[in-house]
């Protein structure tokens, strides 16, 4: 791709990105739903293929006044959108594993440091598999508790699913 940053990505190398990119570049039929600290909304790398969201804190979806944007300092909800669903070859910015992937931002903190109870997580997972997320994403800990598996198993049970990442710690969760 002609992204700027595109050689500083070296996770797009590590899993072979480039080279899966000869056969899909991504499609817009799925929504991806992120879940975390929102999304900046006017990123150019994402805005185009956002679609209408929720915050879990104030219970309102996009539609009726629901923030939306990235809240955390790290800008971390804004970051794994991007990893997974920049638009590439835009010459702008970076490139995501899928370019038109759609994204649907889940705010599940009003935190500058991103924390909030597993149960907002939740909330968020539960609210995109209901609005139409095939795919939900939750990059915080805590992977290892029964509701988040039960949670897990719910979405599957509705045609999606659940990556809940198993943290910083190096810890093997498998």
């Amino acid at each position: 791709p002609n992204d700027p940053l595109f050689n500083n990505q070296w996770h797009l190398f590590q899993i072979s990105a480039p080279r899966a990119w000869d056969f899909e570049t991504g499609t817009n039929s799925p929504i991806l739903a992120v879940v975390d600290g929102g999304v900046n909304l006017t990123h150019p790398d994402l805005a185009p293929n956002l679609v209408s969201g929720y915050n879990t804190i104030s219970g309102l979806a996009q539609a009726q006044g629901g923030a939306l944007n990235d809240v955390t300092t790290s800008g971390h909800g804004t970051r794994t959108a991007g990893v997974a669903a920049a638009r590439g070859n835009n010459g702008i910015g970076v490139s995501g594993v899928g370019w038109d992937l759609r994204v649907m931002p889940i705010r599940a903190t009003d935190s500058a440091s991103g924390s909030t109870p597993r149960s907002e997580l939740l909330e968020g997972v539960q609210w995109a598999v209901n609005n139409g997320a095939k795919v939900v994403s939750v990059s915080y800990t805590e992977v290892e508790y029964a509701d988040v598996e039960a949670m897990g198993a719910w979405a599957r049970s509705q045609g999606a699913l659940l990556v809940w990442s198993a943290g910083n710690t190096n810890t093997n969760w498998a």
